[in-house]
């Protein structure tokens, strides 16, 4: 059984910052792991996750160094917790992209990370009644028979966790293609009714769900390499890594 989990940096004894990234859909039949080369030459340790079956998450994940399989996100965050504390880090950074984007806000609430950067993620797996279905419903299908019932109930929204536990930041980012355009007002009318969240959305005003779009017309598959290219996503992670 092929890895879902590949770390790196944990020799740098000095690192105070542990990142997950968690991959998208990849392409084709392919899912490889992402953001390798962003951080390889940071001061951080990292953990890159994939979703081989492609379902959000929601079905297994193997640990090839440690011969370990989770199943259910539950146990996912499991095993990422014994991760976290492998690595004595004390500043934890999750970030992806679409499904990845995703995972890195689901996983960072249920782990209370001190960072959450999802970039053009879907919020919604389960059909929504103002949204409507997620637009990737290959990959809603894929996660409603991989996850079980109880997961399908607590984690196929995000506006469903229970945030009254998270002390971090969460900094969404889309652009504006009518593909992220849902997702980000679906999260839009979550921060207006969030308590912690007094501004809709700013975290200039100490908000501590910020919600960032950029107002360009890029596919949302151009997000993170358009923010890479003109310098926008160093900036983010430079705030963030400690």
């Amino acid at each position: 059984m092929e890895t879902s989990i590949q770390t790196g940096g944990f020799e740098n004894n000095d690192a105070k910052t542990l990142v997950f990234s968690f991959a998208g859909q990849g392409r084709g039949q392919m899912v490889g792991f992402e953001w390798v080369n962003f951080f390889k030459d940071r001061p951080v340790k990292v953990v890159n996750v994939r979703d081989k079956g492609k379902a959000y998450y929601m079905g297994k994940l193997y640990y090839e160094d440690k011969d370990k399989l989770s199943r259910g996100i539950d146990s996912h965050v499991e095993m990422f917790r014994e991760i976290i504390e492998e690595s004595e880090c004390e500043n934890i950074v999750m970030t992806g992209s679409s499904l990845g984007g995703y995972a890195s806000a689901l996983f960072g609430i249920l782990l209370n990370a001190n960072y959450i950067l999802p970039y053009s993620a879907q919020t919604f797996i389960r059909e929504h009644p103002e949204f409507g279905r997620n637009d990737r419903p290959h990959l809603a299908e894929w996660a409603r028979r991989a996850a079980s019932a109880e997961d399908q109930e607590r984690y196929f929204d995000l506006t469903d966790l229970n945030y009254d536990n998270f002390t971090g930041e969460m900094h969404f980012h889309w652009c504006t293609s009518r593909r992220d355009a849902r997702y980000a007002k679906h999260m839009e009318e979550f921060c207006k009714m969030y308590p912690k969240n007094k501004n809709d959305g700013d975290a200039d005003k100490g908000d501590v769900i910020d919600i960032k779009i950029h107002d360009v017309t890029w596919k949302h598959s151009k997000l993170c390499g358009r923010l890479k290219n003109n310098g926008t996503l160093n900036k983010h992670f430079d705030v963030v890594i400690k």
